[in-house]
């Protein structure tokens, strides 16, 4: 094995022992990059000799751009951290770019004084960071990886087609249509509390140790959920249903609650997945515009303690300027993760953006819309209205982009959404109204009467 001298403390070492910094030009030991320190040319911070690694080598022309760009301060020894705010590299392709770091005369002098006072975070903050603008137009953040415009669209639009963990076409089993007119695949999850679990580590159970305490009923599994209080188990069914096993579905948890008197409390909520496999981003933006009409209402039906919860929280920041921008998958993937959810995007199931009352991270990791708002409820005719009037939000999604084979009537009932939620952008009708529209009178009077009660408690 190869040995080298360490450029700090002049010990021979083996290869395995020593990083090699292109940002100083030499080898440095492990225990030399871990204890000893010196001070950034540029920006002053005082840190270790690792910092002066970088986790992404450059090529050699790179370094030398680099190292010029600095040069011109009389900076020699630069830290990662001023590195790596001067370019970005796409981790699919070769592109790389860097920023203009032609400092004017008066930030030449702003950073001698700060450098003087080590207020190494406002050089970065002041002179670096607006000249990264030019890099965020350019590259885009995804999990670990920075990736160009180019790159991003192809992840996206990749992820769309092949969700991370998409369920096989063997798993959407059909059904007839004689109880209900639910023609779209659901999940359903609901939460509720069992005295039977109360005394236990429900964490140590698994599906089958469940259903020994409390006789999970028919299409469900019973699974735990760590945001849940002492007892809380999540009731899932156990593959995606549709029409009349959705009822039956139904029926089975009212024989379960009948039996077992769950309780439920704040922790609790119903949570609705629909199967999204065919909304691509006209679809998806259409879904974001009938939500932004109707989901201040929607909380309006919900207690308190649901409405400011944050594993449903609102689209209240998108505007419908940034919906009318919208021309591709990527572009809304961007909005949804970026604007809505105020997170970066990446293709874990825990990500922060499916914490939405509206959950679109879903699409990109099940194939799924996942509807977050309702309460933990034992009420299981609230959960089918519930099922019923999301089912009708998707529906109308849907209808809004459809072009062909259409009747007379499918043919107003759209030009009538479009019309209210895209053209109008609501002003013409009131949320009663536009809840009716959606889903007919029971929904509407379902949303009603939610908060004719709410309002009596509150």
């Amino acid at each position: 094995m190869n040995t080298y001298l360490c450029g700090e403390c002049d010990n021979v070492y083996e290869e395995t022992f020593l990083a090699y910094s292109q940002l100083l030009d030499y080898q440095i030991c492990h225990n030399c990059s871990s204890t000893k320190c010196r001070d950034c040319d540029f920006c002053g911070e005082t840190v270790y000799y690792e910092n002066f690694t970088l986790r992404i080598p450059l090529t050699d022309e790179e370094i030398v751009k680099v190292k010029e760009m600095f040069a011109k301060y009389d900076c020699e020894y630069i830290c990662r951290a001023c590195i790596h705010s001067v370019y970005r590299r796409c981790d699919d392709c070769p592109s790389v770019d860097f920023i203009d770091l032609n400092l004017s005369d008066d930030e030449i002098y702003l950073r001698g004084e700060w450098y003087q006072d080590e207020r190494w975070n406002r050089i970065r903050n002041r002179i670096l960071e607006p000249r990264k603008a030019y890099l965020l137009e350019k590259y885009n953040v995804y999990g670990s990886c920075h990736y160009c415009n180019d790159c991003y669209d192809n992840v996206v639009e990749s992820t769309a087609i092949n969700p991370t963990r998409s369920l096989r076409i063997e798993d959407f089993k059909p059904s007839k249509n004689d109880r209900n007119n639910i023609k779209r695949h659901v999940g359903i999850e609901t939460e509720m509390l069992y005295d039977e679990l109360r005394d236990m580590d429900v964490s140590e159970l698994d599906s089958y140790d469940i259903e020994h305490y409390i006789d999970t009923p028919m299409y469900w599994d019973g699974v735990y959920d760590g945001s849940l209080s002492n007892g809380g188990v999540e009731l899932r069914t156990r593959r995606p249903i549709v029409g009349d096993d959705i009822s039956v579905a139904i029926d089975s948890l009212r024989s379960n609650i009948n039996s077992y008197m769950p309780e439920v409390d704040d922790s609790c909520g119903v949570h609705i997945h629909f199967n999204a496999l065919d909304f691509g981003y006209v679809e998806l933006k259409n879904l974001l515009y009938v939500m932004k009409g109707i989901e201040h209402v929607i909380y309006k039906s919900l207690p308190n303690n649901r409405i400011a919860n944050r594993y449903c929280k609102s689209i209240d920041s998108l505007n419908y300027s940034d919906l009318e921008k919208v021309d591709s998958i990527s572009s809304l993937h961007k909005l949804y993760y970026n604007k809505i959810a105020d997170t970066i995007p990446d293709s874990h199931h825990y990500n922060g953006a499916r914490y939405q009352g509206l959950n679109l991270h879903a699409r990109f990791f099940l194939g799924t819309i996942e509807f977050r708002y309702h309460e933990g409820t034992t009420n299981v005719d609230n959960i089918m209205s519930w099922i019923n009037l999301c089912n009708w939000i998707v529906d109308a999604s849907k209808m809004m982009s459809m072009e062909k084979k259409l009747s007379r009537e499918q043919r107003k009932w759209r030009d009538k959404l479009r019309d209210t939620f895209i053209y109008s952008k609501c002003i013409k009708t009131t949320p009663i109204e536009r809840i009716a529209l959606i889903g007919g009178r029971d929904s509407a009077d379902y949303i009603s009467e939610r908060i004719s009660k709410n309002s009596k408690i509150q």
